[in-house]
């Protein structure tokens, strides 16, 4: 079954979406093959520095996902080989890899919410702020009434 690309509610106009859309014309072009037969022909494709899975081909193609160039590369020579247009694949991946690298720039969403988040912290129940990580590079203190271990 064919993946559908997200709709704007999901994906908004943007970069990302660019991406996924220039994408998704080669998924189409390619007559739009299922994620695990994707996966095996990049499995079976040698000369590629990535194999990639079914789960990962399918959550590109939802949009879900940005992974590493050298995945998304091995989809593009794939689906290029498979596509019923004929593509110069140095151009093609050339122009994916630009909207690749403005897809992965973060999002507005993604943008710094002005929260310290230097210093990981632990959230505990009933407790306003968080815990501090305890240091592993110094004894552990314990409550007063509770017997020291040591």
């Amino acid at each position: 079954m064919a993946i559908a690309l997200p709709g704007p509610d999901r994906l908004p106009t943007g970069p990302r979406r660019e991406f996924f859309e220039a994408l998704h014309t080669l998924y189409d072009t390619a007559g739009q093959p299922g994620a695990r037969i994707i996966s095996q022909w990049i499995f079976h494709k040698r000369d590629l520095r990535e194999t990639v899975s079914h789960e990962t081909v399918s959550a590109v193609l939802r949009g879900t996902t940005v992974p590493a160039w050298a995945k998304v590369n091995s989809i593009i020579v794939v689906l290029a080989e498979q596509s019923t247009r004929e593509h110069d694949i140095r151009v093609l991946t050339d122009d994916l890899l630009q909207l690749w690298l403005a897809a992965r720039q973060p999002r507005p969403a993604d943008a710094d919410d002005g929260a310290n988040h230097s210093h990981p912290a632990v959230r505990v129940p009933g407790v306003g702020s968080p815990a501090p990580f305890p240091n592993p590079t110094e004894p552990a203190s314990f409550p007063s009434s509770l017997p020291n271990p040591l």
